[in-house]
């Protein structure tokens, strides 16, 4: 008579899956780990992800659609395959021989998650952006007046240069394809090393684009494929800071605030009028507080006042089509907030300019600048 064999039968599919699984949390632990680095992030990036921006990002610009498209509706349909064959197969053979599919997709979700974070997530520890900025007050707030007024008037200059649809809003003086290639000019300019040499072809999303506005979402940065994408839904004047924000992601600027002040710069740098409208109209407002500081109210009447009636009619517009169509737009930000704060940036609050004036019983006293008025100040003391 045989002797019966014991013992435990192990899985071997579930003891592998168990492993990668358990590898991928590891190497997310251990990147996390390592962001808090903020020397180690900053010689990361001018390593390993420039290389791989480099790459991947030849490789999508290579391709007239966007990978990130792609992916969004890869997702969606997986979903909902999964839904449907996890249900399937749960009546067939009971849920505990369901793990193996739920397995299957935290490996696949987790490895999402590991590229991102090799990538994007340890961007965000970077050193602060290399954008020249002027940080000294002036001596004399008077002097506020006389600063403020010129860009307005170098604003106004651009405006008059635009064509504009009967609704108010402004007109794209050329197709998307002119835009992308005269913004990566643009970024030529640049002369830091802070940022990836390669300047990628930022893509359309044309047909998630409804989803997009929905959510009140102009652009995307996509790290794993390299990508800056672009809502084609955005109204016509917000485009090429839309794009030239995208594009400050995927060379190297991952924080709001800093992408941002990166499009500013190469928006008003730029010596196209088009380009020049989207910069100013997306950061001169924060030149009102510096007119404030002046202490005559009728200082800020007048800088208002100067305003070419064209930039008001075509912001008017652009308020009144988001707020009709971005009907998600709060569940955009909840999310968005969330997923800034996993990468220790401050939340959606990144996205508008800090301004700094202290309001006195007597006065309106400029502490210290914000962003955009550090760099319009670094544009008047060194660009004339």
């Amino acid at each position: 008579m045989k002797k019966a064999k014991t013992g435990i039968k192990i899985d071997k599919h579930l003891f592998s899956k168990l492993i990668i699984l358990g590898s991928l949390l590891l190497i997310l632990v251990i990147l996390l780990l390592l962001r808090l680095s903020q020397s180690f992030c900053e010689g990361y990036s001018r390593t390993f992800v420039r290389f791989y921006f480099y790459i991947f990002g030849h490789i999508s610009s290579a391709f007239p659609f966007s990978f990130f498209e792609l992916f969004v509706y890869g997702t969606i349909v997986y979903a909902i395959a999964f839904v449907v064959f996890f249900i399937i197969n749960t009546k067939k053979t009971g849920i505990k021989k369901s793990y193996h599919m739920l397995l299957r997709l935290a490996i696949i979700a987790l490895s999402i998650g590991v590229t991102y974070q090799a990538t994007a997530g340890m961007e965000y520890a970077r050193d602060p952006v290399d954008i020249p900025l002027h940080h000294q007050l002036i001596e004399n707030p008077k002097d506020y007046r006389e600063i403020c007024f010129k860009f307005m008037d170098e604003f106004n200059e651009c405006a008059a240069q635009m064509q504009y649809r009967e609704d108010g809003s402004l007109i794209m003086p050329y197709d998307r394809t002119q835009l992308i290639e005269n913004l990566k000019k643009e970024y030529e300019k640049l002369d830091s090393d802070y940022f990836h040499s390669y300047t990628p072809t930022a893509k359309p999303m044309l047909y998630t684009g409804w989803l997009y506005r929905a959510l009140s979402i102009s652009g995307v940065s996509f790290a794993p494929t390299g990508e800056g994408n672009y809502n084609i839904l955005t109204p016509d004047a917000a485009l090429p800071f839309t794009i030239a924000h995208e594009l400050a992601h995927a060379k190297g600027a991952m924080p709001e605030e800093d992408a941002n002040l990166v499009a500013a710069y190469m928006c008003i740098n730029s010596e196209d009028p088009y380009i020049r409208f989207s910069g100013f109209n997306e950061t001169i407002w924060s030149l009102g507080s510096l007119v404030l500081a002046t202490n005559n109210k009728q200082d800020l009447n007048d800088f208002y006042d100067m305003v070419n009636p064209n930039i008001y009619y075509n912001n008017a517009y652009e308020n009144d089509y988001w707020e009709k169509h971005a009907v998600f737009d709060k569940i955009s930000d909840w999310f968005n907030d969330l997923y800034l704060k996993f990468n220790n940036d401050v939340g959606t609050i990144s996205y508008t300019d800090d301004i700094d004036v202290i309001h006195t019983e007597t006065e309106y006293v400029v502490h210290s600048y914000s962003r955009y008025q550090a760099l319009y100040m670094w544009f008047y003391f060194n660009k004339n």
